[in-house]
């Protein structure tokens, strides 16, 4: 190990000596760098190297590279300076400007300038052999090497190698040379070693793609990725094109793939068009006025020779026939492109003929271009996805809405010609929700049509349609549709929970409030008898009813009786676990009322039993401990948590409530708060013997209340149960 690590050290020692020569570093600096360099090379060499190792190296040679740069540059703008004043001071002689022609060949490309890069790729690719499964290692070698191809890569050789460029043969190649040369022989190799590394430069990024392909064939980013550089940045689109096309082979499941695939040949045929209208060969670009025209042939009319002596044509023939020729061409090119995108299409058809996203991006591509000839695939798409998903809830909610894009690109519409537009694409935005519920009267469905309606009659929420936003359009006309929509949910008994919810608020919202109880009622004691949302919303309206109600007192026996009958049926019919915010608005309500609370503890430990140690369970019978600690203080509270514990499998978190109220106590000095957190402990272990947390928390109460020896024996008890030296040590600690 040590010898590798010496030998690749040795091989820095031209690169090391021309930054001194040039004084981008001191002598110090550079025995840091080595020391540096030799720790990171023995990491990397040692039996299992970590990722973060190569990272760290390779982090650590760009600041060094970084910071090479920027003294560079420093150094350049001073001399630079110095020359100006110079040239002021001696008026520009001969002398001085060999002088500036002498510095400006000291700071010509040599070794230093691309031995950083080319050890960072280097590291990379020693990472990458290693970690060949990190995407992410590969994704950050690919970008590296992109960025340097068109900084470093091309100032590396930007012109014929010289003599000059003193790069050492062993960067390039792996071994050194044999024996000695003559001054000609080794000039004759300089020259050949840039050459070489320009070469590297050129084909070593495509290397990697390659490589990182594969090694991971299945991985629809690294096609996208290599296809996207051949077609931006080599300008190769065949390359693109095949490269898109072995990566759909190889993952023919990719949306992303087909999406990027169709985009990229847009783009091509986009660029071709702005390539013919540049060369005057579009027909729109062409047509001239028939002054012009016919002014400039009268110029040229030796131009216009015939190839047979005969003209009998006239000039308007003539300009015709050479505009039908030009629409022909013109015309062919486009239906080659829309060939094209119509083949991408049935291979993604094919490929994956249950994706909705994927053709609704095609669609939105498609919308998204100007092109010629293309409403007939978009009448093809839009036909093959009504015949193939015509029984998703999907698609009918996305046709609806896709009714409303036209009204959005009238915005040259104003006043009453803009309302009536929206209006008339609302009427046939529910005409397709109609047909959808006819053909699939589903809750899905139902609740796709509800939330477009609340979308247009509040267009303030968040999620509302961007085209009745801010606008004069007022949409209080159709509430009754909204209605019928909420009405034929429940005929046809598709109303859901969170239907009913939305049908009951809106009722409230538009001021209805006896038809919103009454339909709350109707509903609870309907279909929806177990939706806790439902039964809350409606014990909410009567108490609202009730404290609204003009009288003396508005909460009399008559309205607590009949609301505590409202809440017995419900928390008694449905589990604790789905029903915790009406057990806190009951508990809340009748607070003070201590037979109406009583009843409610009872049903309470009924729930509770039922419940088990539910966090749920927990939360409402912690409230309940809340509310007698509150109104009757400590020793009220203690008897009920006790009735609470004594059911069958107590919830954790009450035992923590409840040791945390006694744990308050005895902080203060109580010794009976201490003696019964004591026993809360002892409990709470016997039913949870294998909570760390609870071991931690009982033996720090003993260290900050109680004694050297009850400490001691809670710690031996914890070493003992858990099995493990180490359980508390940290805690103590």
């Amino acid at each position: 190990m040590a010898d590798t690590v010496q030998y690749r050290l040795e091989r820095m020692t031209d690169e090391l000596d021309d930054l001194e020569r040039r004084g981008l570093f001191t002598r110090a600096e550079l025995a840091d760098v080595v020391r540096r360099r030799r720790d990171f090379e023995f990491r990397l060499r040692r039996h299992s190297p970590l990722r973060q190792d190569f990272l760290d190296y390779i982090a650590y040679e760009l600041r060094i590279d970084s910071l090479r740069n920027l003294r560079k540059r420093a150094i350049i703008r001073a001399a630079a300076s110095e020359s100006d004043d110079s040239d002021d001071e001696d008026g520009g002689s001969k002398r001085n400007k060999r002088k500036n022609r002498g510095r400006g060949k000291k700071w010509k490309k040599s070794i230093s300038d691309v031995a950083g890069v080319l050890r960072v790729l280097d590291l990379y690719r020693m990472a990458t052999v290693r970690f060949k499964g990190d995407l992410d290692l590969w994704f950050r070698y690919l970008e590296f090497c992109r960025d340097k191809r068109h900084g470093r890569m091309k100032q590396v050789a930007p012109s014929p190698p010289t003599a000059h460029q003193s790069i050492p043969f062993c960067i390039i190649f792996p071994f050194s040379l044999p024996c000695s040369f003559g001054q000609k022989t080794f000039t004759y190799i300089r020259c050949w070693q840039a050459l070489m590394l320009y070469v590297l430069a050129l084909v070593f990024f495509p290397q990697v793609l390659a490589q990182a392909i594969r090694f991971h064939p299945k991985v629809p980013g690294l096609w996208i990725y290599a296809a996207a550089w051949e077609f931006d940045l080599n300008l190769n689109v065949a390359a693109a094109r095949a490269l898109m096309q072995s990566g759909l082979r190889s993952c023919p499941e990719s949306e992303d793939m087909w999406i990027e695939y169709l985009r990229m040949e847009l783009t091509y045929l986009n660029k071709l068009k702005a390539r013919k209208a540049a060369l005057g060969e579009d027909v729109k670009m062409l047509q001239k006025s028939d002054s012009d025209a016919g002014h400039w042939k009268e110029e040229n009319k030796e131009l216009f020779m015939p190839l047979n002596e005969q003209d009998d044509e006239g000039p308007e023939d003539s300009k015709r026939l050479a505009g039908d020729a030009l629409e022909q061409k013109e015309d062919l090119f486009w239906r080659q492109g829309l060939l094209i995108i119509q083949t991408i299409y049935q291979g993604a058809v094919e490929a994956l003929p249950s994706s909705l996203t994927l053709r609704k991006k095609f669609l939105e591509i498609l919308n998204s271009v100007d092109l010629a000839h293309s409403e007939e695939l978009k009448i093809e798409v839009l036909d093959g996805l009504k015949k193939d998903f015509s029984h998703c809830e999907d698609y009918w909610d996305w046709f609806a809405r896709l009714q409303l894009t036209n009204s959005n690109n009238s915005n040259s519409l104003s006043g009453k010609d803009a309302l009536s537009n929206k209006l008339n694409k609302s009427i046939q935005v529910n005409a397709v929700y109609d047909e959808a519920v006819r053909r699939l009267p589903t809750s899905k469905m139902y609740s796709l049509y509800a939330k477009f309606w609340m979308d247009v009659l509040y267009p303030d929420r968040e999620d509302s349609i961007a085209s009745f936003q801010n606008s004069e359009f007022d949409a209080s006309e159709f509430t009754s549709s909204i209605l019928k929509v909420y009405e034929s949910a429940e005929s046809c008994g598709c109303l859901t929970e969170d239907l009913a919810c939305q049908y009951v608020s809106l009722c409230l919202k538009l001021e209805r409030l006896e038809e919103a109880k009454n339909l709350a009622e109707r509903l609870c004691n309907g279909p929806l008898s177990n939706a806790a949302n439902l039964w809350s919303l409606r014990a909410s309206m009567e108490i609202n009813s009730f404290a609204t109600a003009t009288g003396s007192s508005p909460f009399s026996k008559e309205n607590l009786s009949s609301l505590f009958d409202l809440f017995n049926t419900v928390l008694s019919k449905l589990p604790i676990t789905q029903t915790e915010g009406l057990w806190h608005m009951a508990m809340k309500l009748f607070s003070r009322e201590k037979i109406y609370f009583e009843k409610l503890v009872k049903c309470a430990m009924l729930s509770l039993s039922l419940a088990g140690g539910s966090d749920s369970g927990a939360s409402v019978s912690s409230a309940i401990v809340g509310w007698y600690l509150q109104r009757d203080g400590m020793k009220q509270a203690r008897k009920v948590y006790k009735r609470f514990l004594a059911l069958p499998r107590p919830s954790l978190k009450l035992f923590q409530y409840c040791i945390e109220l006694e744990a308050s106590l005895a902080s203060l000095g109580d010794n009976g708060a201490l003696a019964n957190a004591r026993k809360l402990y002892d409990s709470a272990i016997d039913h949870y013997p294998q909570e760390r947390e609870l071991w931690r928390n009982y033996y720090n109460l003993e260290l900050k209340v109680g004694t050297s020896e009850t400490a001691n024996a809670v710690y031996w008890r914890a070493r003992k149960v858990l099995s493990d030296s180490t359980a508390l040590t940290s805690s103590s600690s």
